[in-house]
């Protein structure tokens, strides 16, 4: 997915755009709580959910969405999502992405009851995991962000997940706003 910052006034005349030009149908919204203020996400997609283009606005200017049109002026694209069959794997050689907080795991475990082994894997690479009520899973793991501007996010999904791992933006968030691990200044 690619997904897009804009100010709260435009949020109508994109949807419209996407919707008119593209054929994308919106998502429900969802209210994403960011450290210093609330986020509102209402992604589109296509029928078949292969084009997703989810568009973020916030009237705090302190969110990473308000930071983002702060620092670009405006609307842009705030990251993109590549997919990957195996997120272990595609990320074997990669440099450490984001310092996930261990209380992310303690969590996580407490709330998704995971086996020991698939936690200590996720923990051991800081990669993030949601599951739907369908039991399917979403693992993901992002950049920091680059000058507050943009970032990276790789994704596994499994057949069935239709989310964006929306219960992780608040820790990706307050990692992003911490200092980034060494070889990302």
């Amino acid at each position: 997915h690619v997904a897009q910052a804009v100010t709260p006034d435009m949020m109508d005349s994109l949807a419209l755009f996407l919707r008119a030009v593209f054929g994308l149908e919106p998502e429900p919204l969802l209210e994403l709580p960011d450290p210093y203020g609330l986020i509102r996400s209402r992604a589109f997609s296509d029928a078949g959910k292969r084009v997703r283009m989810p568009v973020n606005v916030s009237e705090s200017a302190r969110t990473s969405t308000g930071r983002f049109v702060s620092a670009t002026a405006g609307a842009g694209v705030h990251h993109i999502a590549f997919a990957c069959a195996d997120i272990f794997a595609a990320l074997a050689d990669a440099p450490p992405l984001l310092d996930i907080p261990a209380n992310y795991y303690e969590d996580l475990d407490a709330r998704l009851g995971l086996d020991a082994a698939e936690l200590a894997r996720l923990a051991k690479r800081e990669f993030l995991l949601d599951r739907d009520a369908q039991g399917h899973v979403f693992r993901h793991a992002y950049t920091p962000a680059f000058q507050d501007r943009f970032f990276l996010e790789v994704l596994q999904r499994d057949a069935g997940y239709q989310g964006y791992g929306a219960a992780n933006a608040p820790v990706r968030m307050a990692a992003q706003r911490a200092r980034p691990p060494a070889g990302w200044t």
